[in-house]
């Protein structure tokens, strides 16, 4: 039986958007209403460190905003089970042991349980051997420390799911995130990127969170910036509560 792989790729404002579809004969007897899923897409976020105000990163997106302090990757996109993910905190810090960084992710992770009610994710490990791997689907959810080409970049985080179709069918499936080690990492300093205040806010978009960018939005860990020694992000606020626990309850 022939199968063809179509891949397409497209860019909006800088955010990129991939997807790919896997197609066969008309013989092929596929589940009825698995056609409605869409293809299997992936959208990268990308985290800017602010640098003055009202600024605007060449990578704002395209999600749709709601009233609230709060928008998807795509309405009814999230986890529908729970999955394992890794912590590679190799390259992180000099001056922090293995366990602190990985901690520190941890935080994270259990700021949007708690805020959702619900167990979003699976297990944690740390686990120095994997590897950040944005470009592929290979069933594991990986966070790692490493360069990144933009210096003005902290952090991306790549979300892999099916986002079109019927919202009942939507669902993420993977996740893979960079911090970007140009910048200096810390769980305490007032000169570095907090991890735990950047990992709560790439875990948004990995649970299925967009990007803010409205100043009346700033407070939220979800708004788009950050800044060195900021820890405010480690913390759910009103509008990010209301969002997970929209996209979750």
């Amino acid at each position: 039986m022939k199968r063809i792989l179509l891949l397409a790729i497209i860019t909006v404002s800088g955010t990129f958007f991939v997807s790919r579809q896997l197609t066969a004969n008309a013989s092929q007897n596929m589940p009825k209403g698995i056609e409605d899923r869409g293809p299997l897409s992936k959208v990268t976020f990308i985290h800017y460190k602010k640098e003055k105000e009202n600024a605007k990163p060449p990578s704002a997106g395209n999600k749709k905003k709601t009233d609230a302090c709060y928008t998807f990757i795509s309405a009814g996109a999230k986890w529908k089970k729970l999955e394992p993910y890794f912590v590679n905190p190799l390259n992180a810090s000099t001056s922090l042991s293995n366990n602190a960084v990985y901690d520190a992710f941890n935080g994270g992770v259990t700021a949007w349980e708690n805020g959702s009610g619900k167990d979003i994710f699976g297990n944690g490990t740390l686990d120095v051997n994997v590897v950040y791997d944005p470009d592929r689907v290979d069933d594991k959810n990986v966070a790692a420390f490493g360069p990144y080409g933009d210096s003005r970049v902290i952090a991306v985080t790549t979300v892999w799911g099916y986002f079109s179709g019927p919202e009942t069918w939507r669902e993420i499936v993977e996740w893979d995130m960079l911090f970007n080690t140009n910048f200096k990492w810390s769980i305490s300093s007032s000169d570095a990127m907090d991890i735990q205040n950047i990992a709560t806010h790439e875990m948004g978009h990995s649970a299925g969170l967009g990007d803010l960018y409205t100043t009346s939005c700033s407070i939220e860990t979800m708004y788009g910036y950050s800044v060195n020694g900021e820890t405010s992000k480690r913390t759910l606020e009103t509008g990010d509560i209301a969002g997970i626990k929209s996209l979750y309850n």
